[in-house]
C-alpha cells in the first residue's frame, strides 16, 4: 500500500512527458497560427466627404469593443487622422460591436482651393483603403468679401488673458490685429457697478484701441425678459456710454441689440426651445424647457426697440445702431417682417443687421440655407449692413475645448463663405467657456488666432 502512491506519481510524470513531446512535434510540423492582434480584421466605409466635414465608420472585426483610427491623405500626403469612436445606431443594427465606430471631422482646409483633390482614407499603418475610397473632391476657393468690417467679440468671463489684449499682450495679437476694425464688449462688463474694469483699466484699454484706430461697440440689451421697456433697458446703456465719453479719449461708435425680437415675444414661461441649443438669450434653459420672455406682439417689440434706439442716440447722436437675432429659430421671412417693423416704429431702418446662425440646429431641422441668402439680398435693397456672426455654431459637436472651439468655428466659416452672402460685417465672438485663451495669435487655438486665420483665409480687407 505504501508503494502505490509513487508508482502514481511516476506514471503522471511519464505520461506528461509524453503529452509534452507530442505536442512540440506538433508545433514543429504546423505553422503557428498568427493572433487576431497580429492580423487584423478591418472593415470601413467612407459616406460623406464634404467641403466642411468628413463622415463614415471603420473597426477590427477581431477587437469589436475597441476604437480603431483611419488616416487621411490628400494628394498623396497624410493631413489627418480620425479617430472611430462615434456611436451610430445603425452600426449596431448591422452587427459592428458595440455601435462606437463611426467617425467625424472637419474636412482639411487646403482642399478649398477651387482645385481637384483625391482624398484617401486608410485603415492605420497600412496602405488598405476604406470601401468609397479614394473620392476626388472639389471644393470652391474662399470668397475675399472685400471691404468687410471685423469685429471682434471675445468673452471675458472666461478668458483669463483678456485684459492683457490692451497692455502687456497688446503685440501678441498684432497681426489679428491689423484687420480689426471693430471691438465689441458686453455691456454688463464695462458697467462701473460688475466690477470687472477699474476705472484705470477701462482707461488704458480705451486708449489702446483709441490709438490702433479700433471702434469701440457694445453688445446690448433693448428688450429683455429682465426689461420689456426701454425705460428700464436704456438707464443701464446710459451708464457705460457716459463713463467710457468722460475718459476723453474715444467714444462709443457702434450698439449691437442682443436678440430683442427673441425676448420680446416669447410668451413668459411658455415657448420650447426647439431645437439643440437655446439662443443666448435664454442659453440657460435645456431643449424642450419653457423660456422667460416679454409676451408681446412684434409690434410691440418693435415700438420698444424704436424707443430705445432713439434714446441712445441722444446720448450720441454719432452711434451707429444695429440688430442681431436669431436663425434658424427665426425664418428668414419673420426677420424680413421684423425688419419692417422697426422702421415703421422708428421711421429708417437698422444701420445693421448680424445674424446669430446656429448650424448645429440648420442641419437638424433640415433648414434651407437659401433663406439667408434672400435676408441678406433684403438688407442689401435696403442698405443695411449685413453680418454673420462666427462662432463655433456646435458644427460638429458643442466646444470641449479651445482647439474644438477654433475648428469648429472655421469649418461654420467656410459653410458661410459658400453661401457668397456679401457680408458687410464679419463677427468673430464667444460667449461659450471657450477659449480660454486670447493670445497669442501664431498658435495656440487662441481666439486671436481665429481671428487671424480666419482674416487670412477669407482675405478680409479693412
Amino acid at each position: 500500500m505504501q508503494g502505490r502512491p509513487r508508482l502514481l506519481v511516476t506514471l503522471v510524470l511519464g505520461l506528461g512527458i509524453l503529452a509534452a513531446t507530442a505536442l512540440a512535434a506538433r508545433s514543429q510540423a504546423t505553422p503557428t497560427q498568427p493572433t487576431p492582434e497580429a492580423t487584423p480584421s478591418y472593415e470601413g466605409y467612407v459616406d460623406i466627404v464634404g467641403c466642411e466635414t468628413i463622415d463614415g465608420w471603420a473597426w477590427n472585426r477581431w477587437r469589436p469593443f475597441s476604437p480603431i483610427t483611419v488616416d487621411v491623405l490628400v494628394d498623396g500626403t497624410q493631413v489627418a487622422t480620425f479617430t472611430a469612436n462615434r456611436f451610430r445606431k445603425d452600426l449596431l443594427w448591422a452587427g459592428k460591436g458595440n455601435g462606437y465606430h463611426a467617425f467625424r471631422g472637419y474636412s482639411p482646409l487646403g482642399l478649398q482651393d477651387g482645385v481637384p483633390h483625391q482624398v484617401e482614407f486608410r485603415f492605420p499603418g497600412t496602405t488598405t483603403q476604406l470601401g468609397n475610397s479614394p473620392i476626388s473632391v472639389t471644393c470652391a476657393a474662399p470668397r475675399a468679401y472685400g471691404p468687410a468690417r471685423l469685429w471682434v467679440a471675445p468673452n471675458p468671463y472666461q478668458a483669463p488673458d483678456f485684459k492683457t489684449l490692451f497692455t502687456t499682450a497688446g503685440s501678441r495679437w498684432t497681426h489679428a490685429r491689423s484687420d480689426t476694425r471693430v471691438f465689441k464688449f458686453y455691456q454688463a462688463s464695462l458697467d462701473s457697478a460688475s466690477g470687472y474694469f477699474s476705472d484705470r483699466e477701462l482707461l488704458k484699454t480705451v486708449r489702446a484701441l483709441t490709438n490702433w484706430k479700433v471702434d469701440i461697440a457694445l453688445e446690448t440689451a433693448a428688450v429683455k425678459e429682465w426689461g420689456c421697456s426701454a425705460s428700464v433697458t436704456v438707464p443701464a446703456t446710459r451708464i457705460v456710454v457716459t463713463r467710457i465719453a468722460a475718459l476723453n479719449l474715444g467714444r462709443v461708435a457702434h450698439v449691437a441689440m442682443d436678440e430683442p425680437l427673441l425676448a420680446g415675444t416669447l410668451l413668459p414661461g411658455s415657448a420650447p426651445v426647439r431645437y439643440s441649443r437655446a439662443p443666448r438669450a435664454a442659453r440657460s434653459a435645456r431643449p424642450g424647457s419653457p423660456l422667460a420672455g416679454c409676451g408681446m406682439t412684434m409690434a410691440g417689440v418693435a415700438q420698444e426697440v424704436a424707443t430705445y434706439e432713439r434714446a441712445v442716440r441722444r446720448m450720441r447722436p454719432a452711434i451707429e445702431v444695429g440688430d442681431i437675432e436669431p436663425w434658424p429659430y427665426f425664418s428668414g421671412a419673420t426677420l424680413a417682417q421684423w425688419i419692417a417693423a422697426f422702421k415703421a416704429a422708428a421711421g429708417h431702418d437698422f444701420q445693421f443687421f448680424h445674424v446669430d446662425v446656429d448650424y448645429g440646429a440648420a442641419t437638424k431641422l433640415g433648414a434651407d440655407w437659401s433663406d439667408l441668402q434672400e435676408l441678406a439680398a433684403l438688407c442689401h435693397s435696403r442698405r443695411i449692413r449685413f453680418g454673420v456672426i462666427v462662432w463655433q455654431s456646435n458644427v460638429l459637436d458643442a466646444a470641449s475645448s479651445d482647439e474644438t472651439f477654433y475648428r469648429n468655428a472655421m469649418a461654420f466659416a467656410t459653410r458661410m463663405n459658400a453661401l457668397d452672402l456679401g457680408e458687410d460685417d464679419v463677427i468673430v465672438q464667444s460667449w461659450d467657456q471657450w477659449p480660454k485663451k486670447s493670445v497669442p495669435d501664431s498658435s495656440g487655438f487662441t481666439f486671436t488666432q481665429l481671428v487671424r486665420d480666419y482674416a487670412g483665409r477669407f482675405s478680409l480687407v479693412r
